[in-house]
């Protein structure tokens, strides 16, 4: 087998620990993987600026390539790691319940074929005093749930004047009446 010595350590070593080079002419770098190694990680700390730069203008310019190649990137691991995956996902839910009943309300609308604009539970809370609309009662705002005054099964909206504040318990025996 070939050696070659490296022209920074000076270590005789084989050709497959030097990097391949097409422009050289025994095809490999002059220096071994090691070398060249060190050598680009001093560089990058060196230019760690200039670098993040240039990243960044590239992604201003290639957005939605980038965004794309996320997105691809997502589903091939979701693909490959379904249950890293669901645990994820599930880890995310649980951890954010207002969130995801808020998305899937905005999907269920949007289902329908409604008006839909973006809601701020917090504003609703502050705006219904905490209280249940249905049995006037406090609630806390962890707890609370947002009920369609007009249901969105019966042709109502997913806006501020549609949404009131009411108990998991109490939005539930409701259901898809008229309050």
């Amino acid at each position: 087998m070939k050696r070659r010595t490296c022209r920074k350590c000076g270590r005789r070593r084989y050709l497959k620990f030097f990097a391949k080079n097409k422009g050289s002419k025994d095809g490999h770098i002059h220096t071994c993987k090691d070398c060249h190694r060190k050598y680009t990680q001093k560089h990058y700390e060196r230019n760690k600026l200039v670098y993040k730069e240039r990243a960044a203008s590239w992604y201003h310019e290639n957005h939605e390539v980038a965004k794309a190649a996320k997105l691809k990137a997502a589903r091939r691991f979701r693909e490959k790691h379904p249950e890293k995956a669901r645990a994820s996902s599930r880890a995310y839910k649980k951890a954010n319940p207002q969130k995801c009943a808020e998305y899937e309300n905005r999907r269920r609308a949007r289902k329908m074929h409604t008006q839909v604009e973006p809601v701020d539970r917090r504003e609703i809370y502050e705006r219904d005093n905490g209280c249940c609309h249905l049995c006037g009662n406090p609630v806390t705002f962890r707890a609370m749930e947002l009920d369609h005054v007009i249901p969105l099964s019966r042709g109502g909206t997913h806006t501020k004047n549609n949404l009131k504040v009411a108990h998991a318990i109490c939005n539930r025996r409701k259901w898809a009446n008229i309050a």
